[in-house]
């Protein structure tokens, strides 16, 4: 069980160049 919240903290780490996306 993943929440969404995991999944963004996840997606943000890879691609952290984007700071301002969530």
């Amino acid at each position: 069980m993943i929440s969404s919240v995991d999944y963004v903290f996840n997606w943000a780490r890879k691609s952290a160049i984007w700071p301002l996306t969530f």
